[in-house]
């Protein structure tokens, strides 16, 4: 999974794995074991599928908003 945030808070995240719209995800650890907001929750508002090259699916793509936490 490859997760990056943006300055207000939202979650961009790619993944091989489904999951579903309006699911909650927390403890967002780094790389490092650390969590990237403290008590962050965040709230999956949008999902699209990715396509490789060949116009194949090659995972999905999410967008979620930061709903709980320092921010």
């Amino acid at each position: 999974m490859m997760l990056s945030v943006s300055l207000i808070g939202e979650l961009l995240i790619e993944s091989q794995f489904k999951m579903q719209r309006n699911a909650y995800l927390r403890n967002i650890l780094d790389a490092n074991g650390e969590e990237i907001y403290q008590d962050g929750t965040w709230q999956i508002i949008q999902t699209a599928p990715l396509l490789g090259p060949m116009g194949l699916k090659d995972g999905y793509k999410y967008r979620a908003q930061i709903i709980a936490g320092d921010i």
